[in-house]
């Protein structure tokens, strides 16, 4: 089943013993100051029924605070594409072999896939992206705020099996690293 993205990041609490996960090692202490960005995203209605992969913007490509928040918020439009498409490609090119949420986004969704599921409904789009300043290590943290619209899971029949409950303004952190040429997600971590 194809889990929403909070539930995911709920359910990936869960799995690691109960208590908030523990976001990958900053190094430094974030502060207040940041990089804001009130830009709403999410993938624009496809008139076909296929969806179309996101395209990376420009602004994601930059090697700062700017870009990573930029890509942040191209990653979450990764998420929605593939909620709809049960394309795992893309998002798994994206993410780093530490990311336990991608790993288990993956899992779920190709299960689904599998299982003749697909959602609809339930986009994320980003309300706000902080990025804090960076540390020593080239670990960026995006402090992302964002909603999560209402949605289904339905099975190859065309029958609900599942109903996924809207969120508002929910903060999930998402960790990355910059390597040679792209920005790679480390880790995603819901912040209550």
């Amino acid at each position: 089943m194809v889990a929403a993205v909070l539930a995911s990041t709920t359910a990936l609490v869960a799995c690691s013993g109960g208590g908030t996960p523990s976001p990958p090692s900053l190094g430094t202490s974030p502060s207040a100051t940041g990089s804001p960005s009130t830009t709403a995203t999410g993938p624009s209605p496809s008139t076909s029924g296929t969806p179309s992969p996101p395209a990376l913007p420009a602004a994601a490509q930059a090697m700062d605070a700017k870009g990573a928040g930029a890509f942040a918020r191209y990653w979450f439009d990764v998420v929605n594409y593939t909620y709809h498409s049960g394309d795992t490609t893309l998002i798994r090119s994206l993410a780093t072999s530490e990311c336990q949420f991608c790993a288990s986004f993956v899992r779920d969704t190709e299960k689904a896939k599998t299982q003749g599921r697909r959602t609809v409904g339930a986009d994320v789009s980003v309300i706000a992206a902080v990025v804090p300043p960076q540390s020593s290590n080239g670990l960026f943290q995006v402090q992302a705020l964002v909603n999560q619209a209402a949605g289904t899971e339905i099975d190859s029949l065309g029958n609900v099996v599942a109903s996924l409950s809207p969120n508002a303004r929910a903060r999930i952190d998402v960790f990355l690293r910059r390597d040679k040429t792209n920005w790679r997600v480390r880790g995603v971590v819901p912040n209550a």
